[in-house]
């Protein structure tokens, strides 16, 4: 994991080989929330949400001949095969604690550790991270509004589809703003 600011890190998802369990599509699919562990005892995890993917390809445009087929390269330079990577973008928007105790969604005081481990919320995290006093709560928009990326506005998009999913019985003020939001990703740039 490395960090371009205080609130946007790039993650390195494990490739086959690296752990027992690799992540799936699924676990760091765009607007995937997930969790960036705390290595202190006491302090809360981050939450962000996966706002981009960059594939990490050495071979891509090296079209000349080799010295070592592919199988070759395995045996006499295994470290050259590491260097394929997926990694994607995440946007911190709040911390919580590992088990019980309110959710925090703003801009966090304490970074992420070096080399911190990253894993996808669950269904009732994500529920827990969202629960306020009188439905849903989603301080963390303006936040992520204020970023200058053009996947920003899609994202916000996704994440309210996730929101509507968790709480259905807020579904109608949900969809209100989701809208107003679609509006204003898909008409009101061609006029």
């Amino acid at each position: 994991m490395k960090s371009n600011s205080h609130v946007e890190y790039v993650c390195q998802v494990y490739n086959p080989g690296e752990r027992a369990e690799v992540p799936t599509p699924a676990d760091y699919a765009f607007g995937r929330f997930v969790r960036v562990l705390s290595v202190q005892a006491g302090q809360p995890d981050l939450i962000g949400v996966i706002y981009n993917t960059i594939l990490m390809n050495p071979e891509f445009g090296t079209l000349g001949p080799r010295l070592s087929s592919a199988p070759e390269l395995e045996i006499f330079s295994p470290d050259y095969l590491s260097e394929k990577a997926t990694l994607v973008g995440i946007l911190v928007v709040g911390s919580m604690p590992p088990a019980e105790g309110p959710a925090f969604q703003g801009i966090p005081p304490f970074s992420a550790p070096v080399d911190a481990l990253v894993m996808p919320l669950t269904r009732e995290e994500l529920r827990r991270f969202h629960e306020g006093e009188a439905g849903p709560r989603l301080a963390y928009i303006p936040h992520l509004r204020s970023q200058a990326h053009p996947l920003i506005p899609h994202l916000l998009l996704n994440i309210l589809d996730q929101v509507i999913e968790l709480f259905p019985e807020h579904k109608e003020q949900i969809t209100v703003l989701r809208e107003g939001l679609a509006w204003q990703t898909y008409v009101q740039p061609m006029s």
